[in-house]
């Protein structure tokens, strides 16, 4: 199964880079998943897939929303085409950020402002509600364990309308979302980093490969 992937943004010698984690390839690839990178100096998105057997898309972890507007504009661009094909999509991180912004909900806010100390949140894991039935049927938990390399997040009142909250935590607010409509859905956590459940993840991502569960065919 080959899966579009977004990529960061680096910058050496004041020029950009395209970057991506070893950790998603690795990962992917030990469940039937070949990464595609889409490199965010490509200009014709649909153009330049066209040529791949592309079932899906993901939008990876990374630079904040607005601090590489290059990518920002890669990123809709996905997405735009990810709609139009109705294709699956798993938003990870900064990916869940940008498919709240993308259906006009607000920006992520960083989590120091919500009094939350960064050096005890980033790289650490907590706890997170399920709070959706669908979502815990898929997971096979209503409490899960999840590791955490976020200094910003999506918190109530900023969610956009056409996407329902299917997890939380008193730490830094929605962790799980989806598209009420198009097999889109995005957490908050790395599923491809070390995990304190790897049960979870290999859960979601069975899922997502085998478009079940939130991301079936329309």
């Amino acid at each position: 199964m080959l899966l579009a992937i977004s990529c960061g943004i680096e910058r050496k010698y004041d020029s950009p880079a395209d970057f991506l984690y070893n950790d998603y390839v690795s990962y992917f690839g030990g469940k039937g998943i070949t990464l595609l990178p889409v490199s965010n100096a490509v200009a014709d998105v649909e153009s330049y897939l066209r040529y791949f057997d592309i079932r899906g898309m993901i939008l990876s972890g990374g630079n904040d929303i607005g601090s590489e507007p290059v990518r920002d504009q890669q990123e809709k661009k996905l997405l735009d085409l990810a709609v139009k094909r109705s294709l699956p999509v798993l938003g990870i991180c900064r990916g869940m950020q940008f498919i709240n912004y993308y259906f006009k909900g607000g920006l992520p806010e960083t989590l120091t402002l919500k009094g939350l100390d960064l050096k005890t949140h980033v790289t650490d894991s907590h706890e997170v509600n399920v709070t959706d039935v669908e979502f815990k049927s898929l997971l096979g938990r209503s409490r899960i364990n999840v590791n955490s390399f976020h200094r910003q997040g999506v918190f109530f009142g900023k969610v956009s309308p056409e996407l329902k909250v299917l997890a939380v935590s008193i730490t830094s607010g929605v962790e799980a979302l989806c598209h009420t409509k198009y097999p889109i859905l995005g957490v908050q956590w790395h599923p491809e980093r070390k995990s304190p459940d790897s049960y979870v993840n290999d859960a979601l991502v069975t899922a997502f490969r085998n478009r079940t569960g939130f991301w079936r065919k329309i």
